[in-house]
């Protein structure tokens, strides 16, 4: 499984649940619960963020 894809996923929206991203990596959720799981444990992953614009 290519972590950069997971990433580059999340950055772009960090709302897509792991069901989300295993239908659209065509992977089981299984297994992207458990990549992800990995990516925060070891720091990549340091949180999730809400950027909010000026009004």
């Amino acid at each position: 499984m290519n972590q950069s894809l997971i990433l580059d996923l999340l950055e772009n929206n960090a709302r897509l649940t792991s069901q989300d991203l295993a239908d659209i990596l065509n992977e089981d959720e299984a297994s992207i619960k458990s990549e992800i799981q990995s990516l925060e444990k070891n720091k990549i992953i340091c949180g999730y963020h809400t950027v909010v614009r000026q009004l």
